[in-house]
């Protein structure tokens, strides 16, 4: 049966691209950034992380941000279909070292996110789950996964990827199954400007 209509309504689009940037030179200056460790009260050995002291860390690679202005600005014309400003809430580095990972989380507080990865490994990888809730579980009878059908997606980090997505979505990074530190760099985005209609229009610049 061929059906009139196959329509992915409502999707939590994800968008990656590879950067065209020395990320070489990003993931010396990434190893000399102070950490602190997060999740220390959780005394869990495997959740053991870091982030960086300083949260607005992107303005310290200011080449890597400019790419990454380009690529939020692009999601926004293209998959939003808006012409929407955005500013930066906040953006940090983040350390896993090895056999360590990080729970399942969203971003609070935030319209879009995303994450970089200067470096790569075949065990890098982050998982993304699906925000609905499905009152089904049809596992054992699907001959082949994909994205409409799944309950957790996960993409492989290759060298200089560019993740963005919307701030609600889940995701978790997967054990760090190599023998070096997994580095990234992790952001916020809020929309600026005026925008919205009636009684629900709002100004985020002043």
């Amino acid at each position: 049966m061929n059906f009139e209509y196959i329509s992915p309504l409502f999707p939590s689009v994800v968008v990656g691209n590879i950067l065209n940037i020395d990320n070489k030179k990003i993931l010396r200056n990434l190893k000399k950034v102070n950490y602190i460790q997060s999740n220390k009260h959780l005394n869990i050995k495997q959740a053991t992380n870091f982030i960086s002291k300083d949260l607005s860390i992107l303005n310290n690679f200011s080449d890597l941000r400019e790419l990454i202005n380009t690529n939020v600005q692009d999601y926004i014309k293209q998959i939003l279909n808006s012409n929407l400003n955005f500013k930066y809430t906040n953006s940090w580095s983040t350390k896993i070292p090895n056999d360590c990972f990080s729970f399942c989380h969203h971003h609070t507080n935030s319209w879009l996110s995303g994450v970089y990865y200067p470096d790569e490994h075949k065990n890098f990888s982050i998982t993304f789950e699906n925000p609905l809730i499905s009152f089904w579980n049809i596992d054992g009878t699907i001959n082949k996964y994909e994205e409409h059908n799944s309950h957790k997606w996960t993409f492989p980090i290759k060298k200089n990827l560019l993740l963005i997505f919307p701030s609600y979505l889940k995701h978790s990074v997967d054990i760090n199954k190599s023998k070096k530190d997994r580095y990234s760099i992790a952001f916020n985005i809020w929309p600026s400007g005026s925008f919205g209609t009636g009684d629900s229009r709002i100004n985020l610049d002043g």
